[in-house]
Parts: C-alpha cells; structure tokens; sequence
C-alpha cells in the first residue's frame, strides 16, 4: 500500500522559513527595547537619592537589530552605591528592578516568539 502526500504550497512554506530569522530578530528587539524601558523606569524610582543625580544618571540604550540593550547610570560613583563597600551596605537597584521584572519581560519574549511564528504561518 503506497500512500502519498502532496504539498501544495511548498514553494510559500519555503519563503516563509528563509524569512524566520529576521521576523523573530525583529521581534525579540522589539521585546528588548520594552524590557530595557520596564527596568529603566523600575530602577530610576527605587535608586537611592540624595541630591537626584544618580537618578537623572541612567541612560537606557537598545541597540537595534544588534539582540542587546543597557541601562547604565553614568554617575561616577553608581557602582559603590550599587555594590557597597566595607563602610557602606549595598543598595542594589538595578538588580532589584531586573529581578522584579522578570515576570512581565518573559512575557514580552513570549509575545515575541508567538508573533513570530503567526507571521510565518500567515506567509504559509
């Protein structure tokens, strides 16, 4: 017994393969840049504040199509606050604000990647 399947419309399942990479490198920026903003604006509202320079400091820059995006306090002294030292305990904001987001950024990668493929199958 032989049994054969033809598909129909290969030559538009193809394409919409080759394209997979730069859907999804599209839209994981795109949940990246969301990320980088969530913790950018959850780290400048629980940074420890004397004068408000460090919380004026940080800079949040996505890096389109390069998969990367920082947030980084330029105030000179960012780091000792952060980490602490042998006189000071340490105030770890930034990695407060990764850890409290962790929940809401998954989903921004979740949506990504079920974008990602509703878009294929749509070019299917």
């Amino acid at each position: 017994m032989d049994i054969q399947y033809k598909i129909v419309n290969l030559p538009q399942i193809k394409m919409a393969l080759a394209a997979y990479p730069t859907i999804m490198t599209k839209n994981l920026q795109q949940a990246i840049v969301k990320t980088s903003f969530l913790v950018h604006g959850m780290a400048t509202s629980t940074v420890p504040v004397r004068t408000g320079f460090l919380r004026r400091s940080h800079n949040t820059a996505p890096f389109i199509g390069k998969l990367r995006g920082e947030i980084n306090p330029f105030a000179n002294y960012a780091f000792w606050v952060h980490e602490g030292t042998r006189r000071m305990r340490a105030r770890p904001w930034l990695r407060n604000a990764v850890s409290n987001s962790h929940k809401q950024s998954n989903a921004f990668f979740e949506q990504a990647v079920e974008d990602t493929l509703n878009t294929v199958g749509r070019m299917a």
